[in-house]
């Protein structure tokens, strides 16, 4: 076992030799612990590292699936989704009643198009920084039986504040991005592909094309704001674990990510891939008037079936995106544990 020095007193790096298993979250304490570099073919190696990512991502949804009070939280990020879907749809519906059916608010003038999409990446941010930050309360105050979601939400009320300044910021970013996206030739092709490939026959048979247009939009904004997401729930432990000001957790964030990008990288494709497998169902949905060889006459002998499995599907996906939030907000807290202890979640 390798003893190194700390500020105050002698702490216990992690041993490869030694591994048992521990679930507990230490205590935040001033700065980051040392940990061991990284040595390539050996020790804590880009090897090792690869495979501990794996492991915190697939760890994070077994306890998710495993833990049945842990399910509150994925529906709870589904409703704020579910929010942030149907302010899109009011928005463009407003659009389409002021300016003669076009389905953007963006048509609507350049400085309402930046604000309503500000106020829809506001509720995005705010609502799943909120819902991160009880998991994380939760995850390191019950590591052995997580669940507590009644008094990690309210516990989450004390970082309100800095929780609302930061959604703010992050959304502020957000727009800025989209706004540069829409100016960009190749937008103008992607968004119609996007809905083209995702959302055609059957899908426009039995699902009106507004609420269409939004999930396509949903789609959209959510993709662009990918890199945010990922900087956000390793913001949030800064801000409730060490009750961390605003500022104080984004000049911890550089640290942070300098000691745990690779698995951050590993877990981020991982839940990106669960995603995007989900995702593709829905290509293979739209083939079926290839499967009964363009019979159209088909869609309408089985509508009520067909349009059970659009509504399903799109209600499936919209799970499956709050559930892999969820599990990304319990791998936050192992990452956070590797980036102050250096030490192996779950591991002595």
């Amino acid at each position: 076992m390798t003893e190194y020095s700390g500020s105050n007193r002698k702490k216990t790096a992690w041993c490869p030799l030694t591994e048992t298993l521990q679930s507990t979250l230490t205590e935040p304490s001033s700065g980051y612990a040392p940990v061991r570099s990284v040595q390539p073919g050996g020790g804590d190696g880009a090897g090792r590292r690869i495979g501990r990512g794996a492991g915190i991502a697939t760890r994070s949804i077994k306890t998710l699936i495993n833990n049945r009070k842990l399910l509150w939280y994925p529906l709870l990020a589904g409703l704020a989704l579910f929010l942030m879907y149907l302010t899109e749809m009011a928005f463009k519906a407003y659009s389409i009643m002021t300016h003669s059916g076009s389905y953007t608010y963006w048509s609507l003038g350049y400085y309402y198009g930046f604000f309503l999409t500000f106020v829809v990446e506001l509720i995005f941010f705010f609502c799943l920084n909120y819902i991160f930050a009880a998991i994380v309360i939760d995850i390191s105050k019950n590591p052995e039986n997580p669940g507590a979601v009644r008094r990690s939400l309210y516990s989450a009320k004390n970082y309100l504040k800095t929780i609302a300044g930061w959604s703010v910021m992050l959304a502020v970013i957000a727009t800025a991005i989209y706004a540069f996206v829409l100016q960009q030739p190749w937008h103008a092709h992607l968004y119609p592909a996007l809905g083209t490939t995702m959302f055609t026959i059957p899908f426009v048979y039995y699902v009106p094309i507004l609420p269409l247009a939004t999930v396509t939009a949903v789609i959209e904004k959510i993709l662009y704001t990918v890199p945010l997401l990922v900087i956000t729930l390793y913001a949030i432990p800064l801000l409730v674990l060490e009750n961390r000001s605003l500022f104080g957790a984004i000049a911890g964030l550089a640290e942070f990510f300098r000691r745990t990008w690779i698995e951050i990288v590993v877990c981020s494709l991982i839940f990106a891939t669960i995603i995007v497998g989900i995702t593709l169902l829905s290509p293979l949905i739209c083939m079926t008037p290839l499967f009964v060889d363009y019979d159209y006459h088909f869609f309408a002998v089985y509508a009520i079936p067909m349009a059970a499995i659009c509504f399903l599907f799109l209600a499936g996906l919209l799970f499956a995106v709050a559930a892999i939030f969820t599990s990304a907000g319990i791998a936050v807290t192992d990452l956070y544990k590797i980036g102050k202890t250096g030490r192996v979640p779950g591991k002595d």
